[in-house]
């Protein structure tokens, strides 16, 4: 039992921070540490070198810190551009937060205008699932009287809060497209 849990924990902690030990020891030993630092920072992505260094030390092997910040550096300058950083908040990834401080305030308009884009999209299709589970609910023959309102009154406010939704995302889409404008120039 102790053993199923850790390895729940393990997975739960892989799935919320990219996986419980950043490397394999084999990784660690043939790692390119510029490539890493460059991966990491060009998708956007907060520095890892710290769970790097750890995964590596428990195997005996050093990690190449100052090739990882080189090239998380470098990467840093493709992912710190308006167009990308916009491309990525579309597909809920990166942060302007990892961009030089200088930058930040520039990108924050265009990494905010893909995430409205995005979590519109979501809000649409959440409600738009509910709305099928309700539906399929309403056609079953075993509804009690009471339930069967209930639903029916949901599903005319899903309704609304769906045309709402759509008409958020058709915003949002359009400051999108008005912030590809500014960068088409």
């Amino acid at each position: 039992m102790r053993m199923i849990r850790r390895m729940l924990a393990c997975l739960a902690l892989a799935w919320g921070l990219g996986g419980c030990v950043s490397l394999t020891p084999q990784q660690c030993a043939t790692a390119d540490w510029y490539r890493l630092g460059h991966d990491d920072s060009a998708r956007g992505a907060q520095p890892r070198i710290g769970r790097h260094v750890d995964a590596c030390a428990r195997a005996g092997i050093a990690a190449d810190q100052p090739r990882y910040a080189q090239g998380y550096r470098d990467g840093l300058d493709l992912y710190c551009r308006p167009q990308v950083v916009m491309s990525l908040a579309l597909r809920g990834e990166g942060s302007p937060d990892v961009c030089p401080i200088d930058q930040r305030a520039g990108l924050l308009p265009y990494h905010r205008a893909g995430r409205q884009v995005l979590d519109a999209t979501r809000a649409v299709d959440d409600l738009a699932l509910e709305r099928g589970r309700l539906s399929r609910e309403l056609g079953r023959d075993d509804v009690k009287p009471e339930r069967r309102q209930a639903v029916i009154r949901r599903l005319r406010e899903l309704e609304r809060d769906l045309d709402r939704a759509h008409h958020e995302r058709l915003a949002a889409e359009h400051r999108l497209v008005e912030y590809q404008a500014l960068l088409a120039r």
